[in-house]
């Protein structure tokens, strides 16, 4: 067996999905063009009906976040027709399901027989650019035809000769077998957003069979013989009423975050310190809570300069809304701000409340960790007074050594894990 990466290909097709989000097919060979363009079988008016109500219900179970019953509806009108659209909205599900072989399998299905709306189209180009790199494109060269192909004891059918799949990236196995043959195997490693080949050779045994079994029959297509890829452990049917199978997941994550923050803007000099989040996040919408610390390292507070350090202690709470890589977030703050002073000055008491807002842009590199980076911008409702004690040459009044203005800027990088 040999393996080969071509990462630079899978590069330059990405890139293509993203400008067009026109059919594309798999890198090398695909599987022959009369399996492909095969025309979908005439369904009665009742089947019709049937097709069109399974559709509807994986789509409402989609919006909801459903996603069990939507994987369902959506394989059991697959059994139906095999429509293009059905197989792009599968693939965002098992996208969402984070069963990326399978949805970059179906997404590669639906783009290639033009699924879906332009918009719709658009979107499963993007989202297969997304899922792409986190599985490997896997060409199987198999020399008998009919072989039964399984890769770590999962099945997929092969015609042989040539046949390809996505699986999840690291070490994995390959077994053929046909009747009349012997099996072979093959480990093989796949590399993450890469392709390999496995070549796998079935033999005859040096004594023939009696009679020559039937060769497994070949007339069903190919995406028929794959529709099934996303249905397994990572998206069972649903259970049986009175099952004891555990409830969906929650159609929420929740994660927890720790950084850095800097403050260039609205403390005595230059802040620095560190923040810690936690949120919860829907599709759209993300609530969380932070909490930052922020001490000015120079000493020196005000003109004239008193001997000094200055400390922040802010909470905030953060309603936003989610896009696809940016959170547009409002705040509310309450802080308090605390001075390392001689004794001969005196503060207000150091509280205050804040609104503003702040943009987020999150990368999610590696699941489930994911990297925030954010800007924010906070109008303050008091105006906090650094004094020094009355002097002489100042008529007895109090020396006002600095003031704090009524905004704040906040800048911060934080890693954030999801914890469920």
């Amino acid at each position: 067996m040999r393996c080969t990466c071509k990462t630079w290909t899978a590069k330059l097709w990405t890139a293509v999905l993203l400008l067009s989000a026109a059919p594309v097919a798999a890198q090398g060979s695909p599987p022959p063009q009369e399996e492909q363009d095969e025309p979908p079988a005439a369904t009665d008016p009742a089947t019709e009906a049937r097709f069109l109500e399974l559709k509807a219900t994986g789509d409402a179970a989609r919006t909801r976040g459903q996603l069990t019953r939507a994987t369902q509806a959506y394989l059991e009108a697959l059994a139906i027709r095999k429509d293009p659209t059905v197989h792009g909205r599968l693939g965002m599900v098992a996208a969402k399901a984070r069963v990326y072989d399978a949805a970059a399998f179906h997404l590669l299905i639906a783009l290639q027989r033009n699924g879906g709306t332009k918009a719709e189209r658009a979107e499963f180009a993007a989202q297969f650019a997304l899922v792409r790199p986190k599985v490997c494109l896997v060409h199987f060269e198999i020399n008998v035809q009919g072989s039964d192909l399984r890769v770590d004891g999962r099945r997929f059918l092969a015609r042989g000769g040539y046949d390809f799949y996505f699986v999840s990236p690291g070490a994995h196995t390959a077994h053929a077998s046909a009747p009349g043959y012997k099996d072979a195997s093959a480990p093989f490693e796949a590399p993450e957003g890469g392709e390999t080949t496995v070549r796998l050779v079935l033999e005859r045994p040096e004594l023939p069979p009696a009679s020559e079994p039937e060769r497994i029959a070949t007339s069903d297509s190919w995406i028929d013989r794959n529709t099934t890829l996303l249905a397994g452990p990572a998206a069972p049917a649903d259970p049986p009423t009175g099952s004891s199978a555990e409830p969906e997941p929650p159609p929420f994550r929740a994660q927890v975050a720790l950084g850095i923050a800097v403050s260039p803007y609205g403390l005595p000099s230059f802040g620095l310190g560190g923040n810690g989040m936690i949120g919860l996040r829907w599709q759209r919408f993300a609530v969380a809570a932070d909490v930052r610390w922020l001490t000015t390292p120079a000493s020196g507070i005000g003109d004239p300069p008193t001997p000094g350090r200055t400390s922040l202690l802010a909470v905030s709470l953060l309603p936003c809304l989610v896009a696809k890589i940016v959170d547009i977030c409002g705040v509310v703050n309450a802080s308090r701000l605390s001075f390392d002073l001689p004794v001969n000055s005196t503060t207000a008491d150091g509280f205050s409340v804040g609104f503003g807002a702040r943009v987020a842009a999150r990368w999610e590199f590696r699941q489930p960790f994911s990297l925030i980076v954010y800007g924010e911008a906070t109008g303050e409702l008091r105006s906090l007074v650094l004094q020094g004690k009355p002097a002489a040459d100042t008529g007895g009044q109090p020396v006002t050594n600095w003031r704090s203005p009524l905004a704040r800027v906040n800048l911060g990088l934080a890693l954030a894990i999801d914890i469920f």
